[in-house]
């Protein structure tokens, strides 16, 4: 059952990644959706990051790199959305760090809301 859920998680994450490049191929296509593409795709990358970085946390990974994978996977995304290193390491860490602030904000209101 283990390995059924490890396999599902790696499915998932491939898939979002999958999903990503489409965006930015699509995005390529058209020059002035790429310059603005991840202002709007900034959003649902954080979410995705997110659930990306429970994932790697149950897996076995320890909380406290949790903020470092966010900033990793941002800088990623960034990177495969823009087409462009400079401004896709610029705009993925921001991407990375909103996912680290987010999901910091949500752990604490759950263990508010757990006691």
């Amino acid at each position: 059952m283990r390995k059924f859920k490890i396999l599902l998680i790696v499915l998932c994450i491939v898939l979002i990644f999958m999903s990503l490049c489409t965006i930015a191929n699509a995005a390529s296509i058209q020059n002035e959706v790429q310059n603005n593409l991840l202002e709007y795709a900034g959003i649902p990358a954080v979410v995705i990051i997110i659930g990306i970085s429970e994932a790697i946390k149950r897996l076995g990974f320890k909380k406290k790199f949790i903020p470092i994978i966010n900033v990793i996977l941002g800088i990623l995304t960034g990177i495969l959305i823009t087409n462009d290193l400079v401004r896709g390491i610029i705009l993925g860490s921001v991407v990375g760090l909103g996912a680290s602030g987010l999901y910091s904000s949500g752990k604490n209101v759950y263990q508010g809301i757990k006691k």
